[in-house]
């Protein structure tokens, strides 16, 4: 890790530094995919997936081929089917 770097380690710290964001902000943020969410998506060659578990940690994953975005595996040998949207 480079010397000096700090971290926010709580939303004390993180509102000391940022203000609460606007409620539309908050509002625009989709526990699921809605029908619009999934529209643009069969449309896309390339979109990165974030998730986040329960303990908070996140990992965003580079999906890309054909349009659209189905319920399949990963690419074959991988045999990972971890997300399915």
């Amino acid at each position: 890790m480079p010397d000096g770097m700090d971290f926010i380690t709580s939303q004390d710290e993180l509102r000391a530094l940022y203000r609460k964001p606007h409620p539309d902000v908050i509002r625009k943020e989709l526990k699921k995919l809605d029908t619009h969410a999934r529209k643009f998506l069969s449309r896309s060659l390339f979109v990165l997936i974030g998730t986040q578990d329960k303990g908070g940690n996140g990992d965003v994953s580079p999906k890309g081929d054909r349009p659209g975005l189905k319920v399949q595996p990963k690419r074959k040998g991988n045999h990972d089917v971890s997300y399915q949207p």
